[in-house]
């Protein structure tokens, strides 16, 4: 067979070029032609394909010459010229090409009509497809030497099939001759292919099809006429066909069809009516009855409504479509006989309602498809005899209500899909506490896999979704109304690697705690879980939320789930507003203290915000710029509180209440800024005191009692002492030790000020000597 070596020799005479491509050969001539007159691509001892570009027969001259090809099984022959008056077989002899047993011939451009001594030399071919647009009649004896096809395929436009075309043909077995424009069949053409099994004849214009255009085609098992523009068939068009088991009469123009049509074909396996180009109401009476071999059906023609006897007694049905529809309702007794069905498809009807015996005998049911119609509730008895049913799509629909015991037989099931509802799942006759304990009507299928509920009215996260459904590997739950979680929410106990969605609903708070002992029931499979597009309130309550997304806190539960926020962003308050979660600094997160508007229940100060900070437990009183003359009485710190911020800057104190004032005790950090203060004793600073920022006051100086406690009590950089007139002298002695000493404890030490002096002077820059001139002989 041909190989590198006969393809180099090709390359060095200059002729034609020769390369490999992977396992392909690929030959051009005349060599380095931009428009090849010829291009082969050979694949040793599989098929050989001839790329033509011709203007004349001559140019077949131009084929490489003593090119020795081998046995191939399949020649394709693409947009060449017939070659005159001399058979194909010469052109493949010419190349080598030896016991070829498919033929495919495409042009456009023939250059004469195709004739029986064109395909001379051919016999040995099993299969011939030839394929044109330039052909509306073909010669009688065209196929007569070709007695061993076994498939034929001629596209051309023909009009008219001679009558004694195939009367030499008696091993075909399939005939293909869709896409033509045949207007009818010869009387017996059929009758000497004995061995025929398929007759393919869609898009044609077969209008008038009556029984005498398949006479003698008995041993037929499969035929195709879709697309040929019928209106009508006679009740007996398919009476000779007694042996076949496959008929497709989809895209055509049906109106009604005739009772008793398939009278005559006991070995019906499929019948597909498919995209009827014009309405076709209803079908008639038993017209797939009593069909003891059939299997399959698929029919979209617009149908309004179906018999209830349609397929009465055909017991063998496994497959029935009947998705794209006009149905609204479908009778008892439709599936009264299908006891073997398995695969049933309603999408896309107007079904308002079924009755709730519709499935009572197909026991062995495992797909059922009802997504997009108009249904509004599942009743608890229309699934009760479903045991075996694997999956259900009832997707896009108006589904208010589930029984509870809608899906208690079901147990088998493992795909659900319930998405585009409006359903919430609720009780009315329960509270809203209550509707949190008890569980779904999917409680019952322990093995489901797929629960889709995306794009619904769901306001909770039900108990067996996390505690019962061991098997579930995917739960959709986004596009609902959920509005908070919590750690039970999250906790499911699938025994498989479970994807959870929960983007685009309406959650606000996310409170984790800050650990859970997992104890011994952890399975150890990772839950991944989507929170992305959710309007998050950036508040103290999801703290430990925060802190789990930054990767700073690991409790133990976090091998439970991995959450997904790349998307999540801040909603409220104002200040975070469109802030990533992960960006999210632990301490802006802030609850208010009061949640009501009663004054009688307000527990902050009038005039002041409180709030309280969950990162170190603190609550934050914030008088800022009150116009106050007086520390107003304020909260008691909480059990579960360990620091109160007060903020009292830009007011008109003139001094503090005593450090034992109930509220005011409590305070741990307080800031002053920006009032009128003169003086400060060590009995109005409260015990508890770690900052203070008394800037920007009228403090002259710090006795040594206040200063003491201060170097006692304060942190690092949390004192404020900037911006007050500080006299200088020997009494200010205590105060300058005291910022030397405590440099890292005042914030502000190079902004204060001595303003005794000539010239202000930075206390920074003074030492004791300085300050007290008494001193300077000693």
């Amino acid at each position: 067979s041909f190989g590198r070596d006969a393809c180099s020799e090709m390359s060095i005479d200059g002729l034609c070029q020769c390369a490999p491509i992977m396992s392909e050969y690929e030959i051009i001539c005349p060599a380095n032609a931009e428009n090849p007159t010829f291009r082969l691509t050979i694949q040793p001892k599989d098929y050989v394909q001839i790329m033509c570009n011709l203007t004349d027969t001559t140019d077949y001259q131009q084929l490489p010459k003593k090119l020795r090809i081998g046995e191939v099984d399949r020649v394709q022959m693409r947009r060449c010229m017939l070659p005159g008056h001399t058979p194909i077989a010469s052109i493949l002899d010419y190349l080598g090409i030896v016991s070829p047993t498919t033929l495919i011939f495409e042009s456009d451009n023939l250059g004469m009509n195709i004739t029986r001594q064109h395909l001379d030399r051919l016999h040995g071919l099993k299969r011939f497809r030839f394929t044109t647009r330039r052909l509306t009649h073909i010669p009688a004896n065209l196929l007569t030497d070709m007695r061993n096809l076994s498939h034929l395929e001629l596209r051309a436009n023909i009009e008219e099939m001679p009558s004694h075309l195939f009367d030499d043909l008696e091993n075909l077995e399939s005939i293909e001759f869709g896409s033509n424009k045949l207007r009818q069949m010869p009387r017996g053409i059929f009758g000497k292919m004995p061995k025929l099994k398929q007759l393919n004849l869609w898009s044609n214009q077969l209008h008038n099809l009556t029984k005498h255009d398949f006479e003698g085609a008995t041993s037929v098992l499969g035929i195709d006429i879709h697309d040929n523009g019928i209106e009508q068939l006679p009740h007996d068009v398919f009476a000779h066909l007694t042996n076949v088991t496959d008929i497709n009469l989809s895209a055509n123009l049906f109106r009604s069809l005739p009772q008793g049509l398939f009278d005559h074909n006991k070995h019906l396996n499929e019948v597909r009516l498919m995209n009827n180009r014009v309405p076709l109401a209803t079908l008639p009476s038993r017209l797939f009855a009593n069909q003891p071999e059939l299997q399959i059906l698929r029919l979209r023609a617009e149908l309004q409504s179906l018999p209830g006897d349609l397929f009465e007694h055909s017991t063998q049905i496994t497959n029935i479509s009947l998705g794209d529809n006009l149905l609204k309702t479908l009778p008892a007794t439709l599936l009264e006989h299908q006891v073997n069905l398995l695969s049933l498809d309603l999408s896309n009807n107007r079904l308002t309602h079924l009755p709730d015996s519709l499935f009572a005998h197909t026991t062995n049911l495992t797909d059922l498809r009802l997504e997009d119609n108009l249904l509004t509730g599942i009743s608890g008895d229309i699934f009760s005899n479903l045991g075996n049913l694997v999956t259900l799509v009832m997707s896009r629909n108006r589904l208010r209500t589930i029984d509870s015991r809608a899906f208690v037989s079901t147990n088998g099931l493992r795909h659900l899909h319930l998405d585009h509802n409006d359903i919430d799942l609720q009780q009315p006759l329960l509270d809203i506490m209550l509707q949190t304990q008890i569980n779904s009507p999917f409680g019952y299928m322990h093995g489901l896999l797929t629960l889709n509920l995306r794009n619904n009215s769901i306001i909770f996260v039900y108990n067996d979704w996390k505690n019962t459904m061991l098997q579930l590997r995917e739960l959709d739950l986004s596009y609902n109304n959920i509005s908070s979680l919590g750690y039970e929410d999250l906790a499911f106990l699938s025994q498989n690697r479970l994807h959870v969605n929960m983007t685009h609903n309406k959650i606000r708070r996310i409170a984790l705690p800050e650990d859970v002992h997992l104890g011994e029931g952890y399975n150890n499979n990772l839950v991944h879980v989507d929170l992305n597009d959710n309007p998050l309130v950036c508040d103290c309550t999801i703290l430990w939320f925060i802190q789990l997304v930054r990767g700073v806190h690991k409790p133990q539960y976090s091998r439970q789930f991995k959450l997904r926020t790349d998307r999540l962003v801040c909603s409220q308050p104002n200040v975070l507003e469109g802030t990533p979660v992960r960006q999210i600094e632990p301490q802006t997160l802030i609850c208010p203290l009061d949640f009501s508007d009663d004054p009688r229940e307000r527990k902050c100060p009038r005039g002041c915000n409180c709030h309280v900070r969950t990162y170190d437990k603190a609550l934050v009183i914030n008088c800022h710029s009150g116009n106050l003359t007086h520390v107003p009485r304020l909260p008691n710190l909480h059990k579960n509180m360990q620091l109160m911020e007060l903020h009292l800057e830009n007011n008109t104190l003139l001094r503090l209440p005593s450090a034992n004032t109930p509220g005011y005790e409590s305070v741990t950090s307080l800031h002053l800024a920006g009032n009128n203060l003169t003086s400060i004793d060590v009995d109005q600073l409260p015990t508890n005191l770690t900052h203070l920022d008394i800037s920007w006051n009228h403090l002259q100086m710090l006795n040594a009692t206040v200063l003491g406690f201060l170097n006692r009590t304060m942190k690092w950089r949390s004192v404020k002492l900037s911006g007050n007139p500080w006299m200088c002298d020997c009494t200010a002695k205590p105060l300058l030790l005291f910022t030397q000493d405590n440099f890292e404890r005042i914030g502000d030490r190079n902004e204060m000020m001595c303003v005794n002096a000539e010239i202000p002077t930075r206390m920074v820059e003074l030492s004791t000597n300085d300050i007290c001139p008494a001193e300077k002989g000693v």
